[in-house]
């Protein structure tokens, strides 16, 4: 067995030749990916499927370190080479990369990806006729049209993953929770193994329609395509009753960029709620949206310690109850606003430095 893990041991892939279900010396070479122990992928295979052929490791395997990342975030390659045990002549090459959490893998010649998931896992896909613009199905219908080359998966033991199948190799973005996603660090740098391997052209050339789509009744259904800064695509929100505080949130957030180093992702589930920060010289821009009502504890810990901050809020009426205070005019990082958001509502908040002892 050949093992492929990020420094953390966070993300760990694992390539066997497996015949009927146990590792061989001959047999299918499969791959299996884990998060935090947690299956992504389950031994899916990755060469040809010819009758009766049988496959056994060509030589040894190659590893690599690169550092593709200004702030030294190592990443780790395997190249592993098969030939056919009755066919000298038959051949192929895996190469896997993984970095952080993303993992992608390419095949030489290439070979129509095959995914095996855990059960009860979901695929979240583009469908303009389904409310909100998704569609939310088991992964095999998500991904039983071969058109379809982009999901965000949702996995019943609570990770989650963004995925991009390519000609000859897909790429798998895992998370912990969707708000995880869009600006994950390593998503460019994969993408454009794989982009290159679909169209032979440098990944910068490439201008898809739409990297990540996102959406205020399904936040986060996000696919890894893009490799330079656009902004995301939007669906058309499907929400009634749209609150002032939300259509200004919603403003906002369509202006951001995935790749963007200035933008905090703090919150967000698919179909329910969103927030996000940005940062402009030294002042904040934090926006929210909402499905359904909802109340937080708002944290700021992105604010620089020991600073304060002006806060000016767009948002939905408050409750006529006591524990509803009115919301504060200057914060720091450790402030705990509480803040109540309707039915297809949000908020806006602008905070702006004061300059030392001043309160405004």
């Amino acid at each position: 067995m050949e093992r492929l893990c990020t420094p953390d041991k966070r993300l760990r892939i694992d390539l066997a030749l497996r015949e009927r279900g146990r590792e061989a010396e001959q047999g299918m070479p499969c791959l299996r990916v884990r998060l935090d122990r947690r299956v992504m992928l389950n031994w899916s295979p990755l060469a040809p499927d010819v009758p009766s052929v049988r496959w056994r490791y060509a030589g040894a395997a190659t590893v690599r370190t690169l550092s593709p990342f200004a702030d030294d975030l190592p990443a780790q390659e395997l190249v592993v080479r098969f030939a056919s045990a009755d066919d000298p002549a038959a051949a192929f090459a895996v190469t896997l990369r993984c970095a952080g959490t993303g993992v992608a893998c390419r095949t030489r010649p290439d070979v129509p990806p095959c995914l095996r998931w855990p059960r009860e896992t979901q695929g979240v896909v583009v469908s303009p006729a389904a409310p909100g613009g998704f569609a939310r199905l088991s992964v095999a219908q998500a991904l039983a049209d071969e058109a379809v080359r982009s999901a965000t998966l949702l996995y019943a033991h609570g990770k989650c993953a963004a995925l991009r199948r390519g000609t000859g190799g897909w790429l798998l973005i895992a998370a912990d929770r969707p708000a995880d996603l869009p600006a994950n660090r390593v998503r460019g740098w994969l993408a454009e193994g794989l982009a290159e391997l679909d169209t032979g052209e440098p990944a910068r050339a490439l201008a898809p329609s739409a990297a990540a789509t996102f959406n205020c009744h399904l936040p986060f259904v996000v696919t890894p395509v893009l490799t330079v800064p656009q902004p995301m695509a939007w669906a058309a929100p499907r929400l009634e009753g749209v609150t002032a505080a939300h259509g200004a949130a919603l403003q906002r957030l369509r202006a951001l960029e995935w790749r963007d180093a200035e933008v905090r992702w703090i919150r967000g589930e698919i179909g329910e709620y969103v927030l996000a920060a940005r940062r402009r010289n030294d002042s904040w821009q934090v926006s929210a949206l909402t499905a359904k009502s909802r109340v937080w504890t708002i944290r700021l810990p992105f604010l620089d310690a020991g600073r304060r901050y002006r806060a000016i809020w767009q948002h939905d009426p408050q409750p006529a109850r006591q524990c509803f205070v009115p919301l504060p005019d200057v914060v720091d990082a450790a402030s705990r606003p509480f803040i109540h958001l309707a039915e297809s509502g949000g908020f806006t908040l602008d905070l702006e430095p004061l300059e030392s002892g001043r309160e405004a």
